[in-house]
């Protein structure tokens, strides 16, 4: 009975010791993050790691459209020993990465793979992440190699974060299709714009006019007034002049 439980023992270690390389992951893909920054912008590097070596294969970057605008695309052509072909669906959010080695040796290659400038446009969660997906490689034998995936996620600053109303208003006013209809009424609220801030400069200006006319009546009032009392004591002073230089009256009978 002993040597029958010691040979168990010793069957399950060499069978547990056997078993973990067939579901080790043949290479690692992992996203590293930079900050959100004020506006909106942030850096994702795709690493590769733990690579036994690939020859062939695809993978995808995934990201959600309608929280993210997708910028400027770099991948490592050198370091990675291949061709790396990049597609592009920012409708769905999907970035297909497609990698070809340039010989029998195949990719061993660990570090940067590519770098994606992405920038942030509203989102309802304070916590989100980009995703890596349907890998697909093989080694130079056309044997189909395991990924282990690493994402970190990515802390949204709170000006960034919309509220679920603010958000289905937006979806609605997006998804809303554009019609005659809509193309009248937005030339409509276009001319009535433009000539409501015309009439406004009308107003602005008739009043401005009228100010003036009433300032310049009252200017022309008191330099009425100024002048004509002027005249009076000019008329005064001389007459006062002549009075006092005219020879008095000795008239005797």
């Amino acid at each position: 009975m002993k040597k029958l439980l010691i040979a168990i023992i010793c069957a399950a270690i060499i069978f547990s010791t056997t078993a973990v390389p067939a579901f080790a992951a043949d290479y690692t893909l992992e996203v590293e993050n930079g900050e959100i920054d004020d506006y909106g912008n942030i850096k994702a590097t795709i690493n590769i790691s733990e690579n036994s070596g690939i020859y062939y294969g695809s993978f995808k970057f995934l990201y959600n459209s309608s929280c993210f605008e997708l910028g400027d695309i770099k991948v490592n052509q050198s370091d990675t020993n291949g061709k790396i072909e990049v597609s592009e669906d920012t409708d769905n959010g999907v970035i297909t990465f497609t990698y070809s080695a340039n010989d029998d040796g195949g990719c061993t290659y660990g570090g940067e793979f590519a770098t994606l400038d992405m920038r942030l446009i509203a989102t309802s969660e304070s916590v989100i992440s980009f995703n890596l997906d349907m890998a697909k490689m093989e080694d130079f034998n056309g044997n189909s190699l395991e990924a282990t995936y690493k994402i970190s996620p990515i802390q949204v600053p709170q000006s960034f974060i919309v509220t679920e109303a603010a958000t289905e208003e937006t979806q609605e006013a997006t998804q809303k299709p554009i019609t005659a209809e809509t193309v009248k009424e937005v030339e409509k609220e276009l001319n009535g714009g433009f000539f409501h801030t015309l009439w406004s400069i009308v107003k602005v200006l008739f009043i401005i006019l009228a100010a003036a006319f009433v300032l310049i009546i009252i200017i022309s009032f008191f330099t009425r007034r100024y002048f004509k009392k002027k005249r009076r004591m000019q008329r005064a002073l001389e007459q006062r002049k002549m009075s006092e230089q005219s020879p008095p009256n000795n008239n005797t009978l």
